[in-house]
Formats: C-alpha cells, structure tokens, sequence
C-alpha cells in the first residue's frame, strides 16, 4: 500500500481503471430515455415583478477586456493551433507560447459556446458540507453565461431542505422554487421561458438561478422531476446545486436525471475523503440498493479542488491529484480568491482575473464531457 492510498482508501478502488474495459464487478445499466424537450420559446423582457430585462445577444458588463476581446475574435469554431517555429530563439518561443496560450483560450470559448441540441444536466455535488458546492455552482453558471451571451445557462437547488443558493447572488430573488411548483401547470401549458425566468434571479452574465427565497417543506423526488421539466428544456444547460445526503429522494432523482458530474472538494483530508466516498457512487453499488448506480457518469465526472484558504495543510493537494490520475478522473483548480471566502453574494465581475479564467476552464471542460 502506497502512502497516497492510507490518505485516500477510496482511490485504490479506481486502480487500473480502463475506460474502454470497464472492471468485472461492474454491472451495466441502462442509459435514461430522452426527456423530450418541447418547443422553446425566444426570450424577451421578463415579468414586472421581479424585473427581468435579459434579452438573447447582451453583452455582460462583468466581461474583463481581454475575455471580451477573445470573445469578439473568436470565428472559427474550433480555431487551428499555432505552428512552431524551428528557429528564432527566445523571443520566437515566448512568441509561440503567447499565441499557444491564446489558442487554447479561443478552444475554451469554443466549446462553452456550442450548441448542445437539447438541454443537459450538471448534478454538483460532494457528500461533505462545506466545500464550496454553491459557490461551484454560481460561477460555472458565470462563466458558460458570459461565453455565451444569451440567456441560456441555469441553475437551481435540488437539496432535500431550503439550501443557500440565493444567498450567494445579488438582485431580486424572483418567485422562486415553491411558486413555481405551485403554478406548475400552468407554466407547462403555457411554455414561455419569460414566465419561467420570473422565478429566479439574473445574474450579471445574464444566467438565471432558481431557488427557495422562503421556508420551505422538503422536496421529493417528484418535487425535484416537477422542476426539472420545466426548467432544463427552457435552457441550454442548467447545473443543479445538490445536498449532502445522497440517499434522500431528492439526490436520488436528481442523480437520475444528471448528464455530467462535478464533485467539489477544498484542502482538507475530511473534504477529500468525501470526494473520493462521492466517486465510488459511479464505481460500484450502494450496498444498500438507494442510490442510483449510474456508472456511466464516471467518464463524465470532474473534479473541482477549490482553494479557501491562504494558508492549507501541505501534501493534500499533490496526493489528491496523483490519486485522480490514477482513477482517470480529470480536475481543475480553483485559486483562493477573498471575494467566495467572505461567504457573501458572489459577483462575477469582483472576483480575480486569474479566478474567472479557472473557472472558464472548468465550463468547457463541462462542455466537452456532455457534448
């Protein structure tokens, strides 16, 4: 046994893990029928109470220069990688690196701005509290709404109780999740993304956030596949924010209904354990037959390793991601940035530059994983 595997017991589980061959004990099962997606309606101004103005096509102010500018470049879908240059010395390599760096800056807006041909679905999640699920949640929204620039990024809580997701953005709340399941059917007749978007708040990217600005009872499974099918055919994508218990009715339906997974994680050895307890839901059975087995969303998982803190323990890190690479499991990392750590409403246009292109990163690899 490695020293790696007495840190994390749960890695050596995804030892010699194939892709292509999948390990013995592992049963198939079968893929989720399609949701049918409806007719989509193109957005307008929102309701007069609460104020929505998103249109499709708006520019967020919250795009740094450089992004904007990228962004306003970008032509060719997925643009050619720059040549090497065989001569030419120090200045010819800090040259090539430079337009390497923005090749692969133009391949992230490529892949958050494609086209899906129906919505998809991002469970976030970790069976441990506090690390940094919600703001995992509001800033992957962010960052696939400012690529893209048309209103069609969501995200909403699916935790069994009323959970902090609206604590975390700024502006109107909106009606919110209760409403919404209280005038369900009357939005599923009706199936205008306006009315729909009156429920929850816009963010500065132009991203719409669906949850519970009151005490609430806790949602079911039903609850959870009511809201579902009236918010993911209105968007393009939407990222559930999920609680910690994985065997309640709510993660249970909302783990049926996911497309991708994103498994959070801060610098801690209870928060990596976790992490990994979280992984082997896609690697094997719940022993007590109440979680969904969906092995199929191994190959779509990512990790996020979220930095809180300026001073962490040493050696978690490195060992986390020599076990991920391991089990084949891709991860981005998020830098410490004060502006998540104050536990306040998270604003896209507040947090550093180097923050904002982590989680760019993190939304095309999201992208790529359910394209």
């Amino acid at each position: 046994m490695t020293e790696g595997d007495e840190l994390f017991p749960g890695a050596s589980k995804a030892d010699g893990y194939n892709e292509s061959v999948p390990p013995a004990h592992l049963r198939a099962v079968p893929e989720l029928p399609a949701e049918p997606l409806g007719e989509r309606v193109t957005p307008g101004a929102g309701p007069s109470e609460p104020t929505v103005t998103a249109t499709r096509g708006q520019s967020s102010e919250s795009l740094s220069a450089s992004f904007r500018a990228d962004l306003e470049g970008l032509q060719n879908p997925k643009p050619e990688p720059p040549k090497k240059r065989l001569v030419g010395g120090k200045k010819a390599q800090r040259a090539y690196e430079a337009e390497v760096e923005a090749w692969e800056r133009a391949n992230r807006i490529a892949s958050m701005r494609r086209r899906l041909g129906g919505g998809r679905t991002v469970l976030v999640s970790n069976q441990k509290g506090g690390v940094a699920k919600t703001p995992t949640v509001i800033c992957l929204a962010n960052a696939l709404a400012e690529a893209r620039q048309d209103g069609s990024i969501a995200a909403w809580e699916a935790a069994e109780e009323r959970g902090t997701l609206l604590n975390r953005v700024s502006g109107e709340p909106g009606y919110g999740l209760v409403r919404l399941l209280r005038n369900a059917r009357e939005l599923s007749q009706s199936r205008s993304v306006t009315e729909l978007r009156g429920y929850g708040a816009r963010l500065e990217t132009g991203a719409y956030v669906f949850g519970s600005p009151e005490d609430r009872d806790v949602f079911s499974g039903p609850d959870v596949e009511t809201i579902h099918g009236l918010i993911q055919p209105a968007f393009d994508m939407t990222i559930v924010d999920s609680a910690n218990m994985v065997r309640s009715e709510a993660f249970r339906t909302a783990l049926e209904l996911a497309d991708a997974v994103v498994i959070p994680m801060t610098v801690n050895v209870d928060a990596v354990m976790k992490l990994f307890d979280t992984l082997n839901l896609f690697t094997e059975p719940d022993p007590l037959r109440k979680v969904p087995f969906r092995r199929d969303l191994y190959k779509r998982v990512t990790v996020v390793i979220s930095h809180d803190s300026e001073d962490e323990p040493e050696g978690i890190v490195d060992k986390t991601k020599a076990a991920l690479e391991v089990a084949k499991v891709p991860f981005v990392e998020i830098p410490f940035d004060k502006h998540i750590r104050q536990g306040l409403a998270i604003e896209w246009s507040k947090l550093q530059e180097p923050t904002r292109e982590a989680y760019r990163r993190l939304g095309a690899r999201v992208m790529e994983s359910v394209a």
